[in-house]
């Protein structure tokens, strides 16, 4: 390896090693994670059955014991917060078109 390679390479690894990498990315955040499918799921039939409000997160809270999912408030609010800024370039795993959405967010009093 030349000497210009390796000393990049002994910087890629100090940077590792000093947790840059990680800093950089941010935490990961195992709920979301772990609930992942849940909340596309149930975000694509918000959109779908065009909920709004209060409808929305009832929807939601009552979508959690359907699903096993512990932590109702946390899945409520995260789910609520994804909502709040969907975009036509988010929806993939929805199972929602982008007219769907759209006329969702049409709706959006």
């Amino acid at each position: 390896m030349s000497e210009d390679k390796e000393d990049i390479k002994t910087d890629i690894i100090e940077v590792i090693d000093k947790g840059m990498v990680r800093k950089s990315l941010g935490e990961i955040d195992a709920f979301r994670i772990q609930y992942r499918q849940q909340r596309k799921e149930v975000m694509g039939q918000v959109v779908k059955q065009g909920l709004h409000g209060k409808q929305a997160e009832d929807f939601i809270e009552n979508f959690c014991p359907e699903h096993d999912i512990n932590d109702t408030d946390k899945f409520t609010a995260t789910t609520l917060a994804d909502l709040s800024t969907l975009h036509a370039g988010a929806i993939i795993g929805l199972g929602i078109t982008e007219a769907q959405l759209d006329a969702w967010l049409e709706k959006n009093p």
